[in-house]
């Protein structure tokens, strides 16, 4: 029964995930893009996410996952 659970876990998905790897990031259940420019990206969870740097850019978009690049300067969470 524990591996059945694992798999819904892993197909429903619903709690927010940010994951951070080399000049990219990627955020899965997200609500809403609230800013968007090459050198700044706010995104909105039950938090607002502030990201900065150089050249960023949305490398994948879902309605829940989203990838992005660039030059990271900086990444901020406030409620």
């Amino acid at each position: 029964m524990k591996l059945f659970d694992n798999i819904r876990g892993y197909i429903k998905e619903d709690e927010f995930k940010i994951i951070i790897f080399d000049n990219k990031i990627n955020i899965i259940n997200y609500k809403d893009i609230k800013e968007l420019s090459d050198n700044k990206i706010v995104i909105m969870t039950d938090k607002y996410i502030y990201i900065e740097g150089k050249n960023l850019r949305l490398m994948k978009l879902f309605s829940n996952e989203l990838l992005i690049s660039g030059d990271l300067n900086n990444i901020k969470i406030n409620e």
